[in-house]
């Protein structure tokens, strides 16, 4: 009798060896425009008059949330859970920037902070909305998500000690874009593989 085995792909196992998360204002990537500055692939440089690195990440890296809250709709006659049905839906990034520069500052205080500026405010519920790239690398392979409308809806605190770097903890929620038909768009460097197919033993 033929026996079947699982198989598997280690070659398709991806770490998040390195990566980069940068920043542009919506108003300049066009998306869906003539000239847009919006990625199209996972390993084109992109405008760096356009996109702006954040800088060091800590190594705790990104973290991608998907969210999905239901209600549930009872039967009458029983109370039976006869169906459910989503009531949100979000996509979320968390991460720790670990360098002080213009970018990292303007994206966790809300606010324009230029290049060579010596001071700025702290203070009041100011956010900016942003369109954010985060280039996602293992060796050769690449694996880019991009995400035209985001904002900073949470932060964490920055902890100045001896021991640590001063770092700006940021959650960004991706909002929906009728252009990608989403709220973020993955780009991959390969093709996306298919499974291994079980093995068949006589």
């Amino acid at each position: 009798m033929a026996t079947t085995a699982p198989a598997f792909t280690a070659g398709s196992v991806r770490v998040a060896v390195s990566g980069a998360v940068y920043v542009a204002d919506p108003a300049a990537v066009l998306v869906g425009q003539v000239g847009t500055k919006a990625p199209t692939d996972a390993t084109t440089a992109l405008d760096a008059a356009v996109w702006h690195n954040v800088g060091y990440i800590s190594s705790e890296g990104v973290k991608e949330s998907n969210t999905t809250e239901s209600s549930e709709i009872k039967s009458w006659q029983n109370s039976d859970v006869v169906r459910k049905t989503i009531t949100k839906s979000e996509t979320g990034y968390q991460f720790k920037m670990i360098e002080t520069n213009s970018q990292s500052l303007s994206l966790f205080y809300g606010q324009t902070i230029a290049a060579a500026a010596t001071k700025h405010t702290i203070g009041g519920s100011a956010t900016k909305k942003v369109s954010v790239v985060i280039d996602i690398i293992d060796g050769t392979d690449k694996i880019r998500r991009f995400c035209p409308d985001a904002e900073v809806t949470e932060k964490g605190e920055v902890m100045f000690a001896a021991a640590e770097a001063v770092g700006y903890d940021v959650t960004l929620t991706a909002y929906p874009n009728a252009t990608i038909g989403g709220a973020v768009e993955v780009h991959y460097g390969t093709a996306i593989p298919a499974p291994a197919a079980d093995k068949t033993t006589p």
